[in-house]
């Protein structure tokens, strides 16, 4: 029978489907040893991330190790439930102050990290999608598309290299990944059935030149909002992430009834 059919006992329905997606999320930023979780695979640097060959999604993080915002995962290694697999989606997602201050006196100015992260890292970053022990999918990032998030027109308080603390607005343009829209994403030419508790992986693999190019980048820094005197009054780390997102369709019981 094949998986996407509602799956019926006796004449009753045994799993409906559900729209449903499942998410991880691999970060870099400061201050990840104050936090009280730390989640596995994330890091303090760049330099960090860079030494890394690799970055795993699926398999070594869950909801109860990581904010509710960056998994949602029950389970780190297996799938809690059969799911129909219909699209995947990878979202290198950036601060939206596109100009950085270090977080010292000398008040260093970065303007590029999130044109590099959104922009040109996808580009040079290999994915593969694993379940159990095939590989369904090897793909480059920035074929992927970023699904259904916010890209371009975020406007915040940024810098001009000659004032430093002047109030310009800064502009991000639009991101590497395309438009904010779910259809902007992999769609897979037949949904992938994934058997209840299969193991599912998904490995994204920097290429020498960006782990090279994330080696020698200095940060993440921090964001500076200013106040009404235009004077830096509070720094927060920054934080950049790859997202990856499963969209599809859970098999589950009907709400309200019960099987053994």
């Amino acid at each position: 029978m094949p998986v996407e059919e509602i799956i019926e006992i006796e004449g009753q329905p045994y799993n409906v489907k559900e729209s449903f997606a499942l998410y991880d999320t691999v970060a870099v930023l400061a201050n990840l040893s104050t936090l009280s979780r730390q989640p596995a695979g994330w890091y303090s640097s760049f330099a960090l991330m860079g030494a890394a060959n690799d970055h795993h999604f699926f398999d070594i993080r869950n909801k109860s190790t990581t904010d509710r915002a960056y998994c949602n995962l029950d389970v780190r290694d297996q799938f809690a439930f059969a799911f129909l697999l219909r699209h995947i989606s990878v979202n290198f997602f950036c601060p939206y102050i596109t100009t950085q201050v270090q977080n010292t006196d000398n008040n260093y100015l970065e303007p590029f990290q999130s044109a590099f992260w959104s922009a040109e890292l996808p580009q040079h970053c290999g994915l593969t999608l694993k379940i159990n022990q095939d590989e369904h999918l090897k793909a480059n990032c920035l074929e992927l598309g970023a699904g259904p998030t916010p890209v371009g027109g975020g406007a915040g308080q940024g810098y001009v290299s000659a004032t430093p603390f002047a109030t310009a607005p800064m502009m991000l343009g639009a991101l590497g990944q395309g438009a904010a829209t779910l259809n902007n994403a992999w769609e897979f030419p037949k949904p992938i059935g994934i058997p209840r508790k299969a193991a599912v992986s998904v490995v994204i693999t920097p290429s020498e030149w960006a782990r090279q190019n994330l080696q020698f980048r200095l940060g993440p820094y921090s964001y500076t909002f200013l106040d009404d005197e235009v004077t830096a009054n509070f720094k927060s780390p920054v934080m950049f992430g790859i997202r990856v997102t499963l969209h599809g369709n859970r098999l589950v019981q009907p709400r309200g009834s019960y099987r053994a």
